[in-house]
Order: C-alpha cells, then sequence, then structure tokens
C-alpha cells in the first residue's frame, strides 16, 4: 500500500476521530492530553485535515480536552470558547439563525 493511499488515510482519519473521543474522558488528565497530541502528529504525518467537528474538542495551545465546565459565550456571530487550563481564548463565527 502507498503511503498517502485513501484506504490509508481513511484508516488514520479513524484512529484520529478514536483518540479524540478517547480524550474526552475527564478522569484521564495527562493521558488525554496525550491522546490528542498523538492524534494531532497522526494528521500531519499523514496529510489529513482534522474535520471541525474533532477540531472544535480540545485547546489547540495547551490539547487539553474542553470539559462540561468550560466558559463558553455567543456574541456577535462569534463562539467564545476558554480553556480553564490555559486561558487561552478561542473564536469560532457562526450564522445566527434568525
Amino acid at each position: 500500500m502507498k503511503r498517502n493511499s485513501p484506504a490509508l488515510k481513511q484508516r488514520a482519519l479513524g484512529q484520529i476521530e478514536s483518540l479524540i473521543v478517547l480524550a474526552q474522558d475527564a478522569s484521564l488528565g495527562d493521558l488525554s492530553r496525550r491522546y490528542i497530541r498523538i492524534s494531532r502528529k497522526i494528521a500531519e504525518r499523514m496529510d489529513i485535515t482534522i474535520p471541525a467537528h474533532l477540531k472544535r474538542r480540545y485547546c489547540k495551545n495547551c490539547n487539553t480536552p474542553y470539559s462540561h465546565g468550560s466558559q463558553v459565550r455567543l456574541k456577535n456571530g462569534l463562539v467564545t470558547v476558554k480553556c480553564l487550563n490555559c486561558g487561552d481564548i478561542r473564536r469560532i463565527p457562526y450564522k445566527p439563525s434568525h
């Protein structure tokens, strides 16, 4: 199988998704950050973009998954999420439905 064949990329995407879902378990702590780091490394090596619904589950700065206690605000067409671990703020645009 070629290094960047579609089948290999699909398998890597499955691994990335399962690692990020595993990282959502709040009791894991450092292990969850490690899972996210590994998934980002897999995506980088395989030249895969992590889907947006998975990217938005963790802090890009410290690789900590967002917990249920994270600060989330909706204002002026932006979702603002603040990481409880490092204090990094992430702004994600959205279209409000009227």
